[in-house]
């Protein structure tokens, strides 16, 4: 199981957004009937934290305790800079992945795990921040080799960006 981005989180790790009445956790137990257990990758887009609230649980433990969590290198190091805005939001949400072992950084475009998930591709998609990044859900059949979805995170805000990809925020 695979997951693109762990979202905002329930209130108790995002501490500028609202608490919210079902979190991804309670969404994938309850009504997808997925343990945090049977996850096993996670590709970040990028490290704000409405898009990595549930690395880690209130306590500051691994949400998803068998997953490899994958973010772009540039990212990362741009989150330790002083001058990162999210630079707190970034440590309290990796850091503990990376004491865990189950962070793992990405230097360029492509497929991250041959093994597990051959038919997701990374894509550079940086300007949102540094190091953002868009999945490419690829057909397994070789037929339909074309990317048959694109995850953009928020590269694109708008439906007009499709047209006016200059206007991302």
């Amino acid at each position: 199981n695979i997951l693109l981005d762990t979202a905002c989180g329930d209130g108790s790790t995002t501490r500028y957004l609202p608490a919210l009445q079902h979190s991804l956790v309670h969404t994938l137990q309850n009504e997808l009937g997925i343990a945090p257990d049977a996850i096993h990758m996670v590709i970040h887009s990028h490290m704000h934290a409405d898009h990595c609230g549930n690395n880690v649980n209130a306590y500051g433990a691994p949400t998803f305790a068998n997953a490899t969590h994958y973010v772009h290198r540039k990212e990362y190091d741009f989150s330790l800079l002083p001058s990162c805005p999210w630079r707190e939001d970034a440590a309290r949400m990796f850091a503990p992945l990376a004491a865990a072992g189950q962070l793992a950084l990405i230097d360029g475009d492509g497929v991250v795990d041959a093994t597990r998930a051959p038919q997701l591709e990374v894509l550079s998609a940086a300007g949102h921040t540094p190091g953002h990044l868009a999945v490419a859900l690829r057909s397994a059949v070789a037929a339909e080799a074309a990317a048959s979805a694109v995850y953009v995170g928020d590269a694109l805000h708008l439906p007009a960006q499709v047209a006016h990809p200059g206007w991302s925020p």
